[in-house]
């Protein structure tokens, strides 16, 4: 399974989480999600580097929401690498 990489805010990547938990009925908590905090990496100056399936980014829930955050500046595509030297830093 292939992903794409990207760098957030966690303001950002907490409202994209409840937006996506909202649309698939997912409660209102970390323990169920659609978007699970494992693959998820958050830096001391509060960046969040995250790793979605490239399967999961063409449902068409998702789709929308992530082609408005990538539009908007959001989010930003980074590298796999990019997101590889993120992960020492601890997860969410």
């Amino acid at each position: 399974m292939g992903y794409l990489y990207f760098r957030t805010s966690r303001e950002v990547y907490d409202s994209a989480r409840l937006d996506l938990d909202n649309l698939f009925g997912h409660p209102n908590s970390r323990a169920e999600t659609c978007l699970p905090p494992e693959p998820a990496v958050a830096t001391p100056e509060g960046e969040v580097f995250l790793a979605l399936p490239l399967e999961m980014a063409t449902w068409p829930e998702v789709a929308p929401l992530l082609a408005r955050l990538l539009g908007d500046g959001g989010i930003v595509e980074v590298s796999e690498e990019d997101y590889g030297a993120a992960l020492p830093k601890g997860g969410i």
